[in-house]
């Protein structure tokens, strides 16, 4: 049945898409980057279109491995980071990135420069953002790829939905202010 069909299907050369965004990739490359670093706690990572990049705190502090074109490098960071809650790359939806991406796409009304990070937001909350440039609004991910809405507090989802990602597991809540 005609209908049932979309009206146009875009045909994209395999070598067109970007090696870290094909399903599955940046989760191994992340893995050989772990593998590379030592295991050591990592507090950041970047991917986007040509290159991967893990910050890890290393002994002699930050240091950051990237991977671009298959290879791997390391070089001492100028990040700004200071103080960064470490956390396991594995416990993050590496395995979803391609629909990340065009989830935040949609929601922004672009896919110009995009980049995906995992980093520490607030106060030990760490999330995955995907940003544009030039710059949009920033696209906040949890952990399991789900988009993190933008709240209207005026509304019971938008309430239920806030109070569920500000309190996520604890049995008691002191205040709500």
């Amino acid at each position: 049945l005609p209908e049932d069909f979309p009206g146009t299907v875009e045909i994209v050369d395999f070598d067109e898409v970007p090696i870290p965004y094909l399903p599955g990739n940046a989760t191994r490359i992340v893995a050989d980057l772990i593998q590379a670093s030592g295991a050591a706690p990592v507090t950041k990572i970047d991917i986007t279109k040509t290159q991967v990049s893990l910050t890890v705190n290393g002994p002699d502090g930050l240091l950051t491995w990237t991977w671009s074109g298959g290879v791997v490098s390391t070089s001492n960071t100028q990040s700004t980071q200071v103080s960064s809650t470490p956390f396991d790359p594995t416990q993050f939806a590496l395995d979803k990135v391609p629909s990340i991406l065009a989830t935040a796409a949609r929601l922004v009304g672009s896919e110009s420069n995009q980049s995906l990070q995992i980093v520490e937001y607030n106060a030990g909350t760490v999330l995955m953002t995907v940003t544009t440039r030039p710059e949009t609004r920033p696209v906040f991910f949890r952990p399991d790829g789900s988009v993190i809405n933008v709240l209207d507090f005026t509304t019971t989802q938008g309430m239920a939905e806030g109070l569920k990602d500000a309190v996520g597991a604890s049995p008691l809540v002191r205040s709500i202010t």
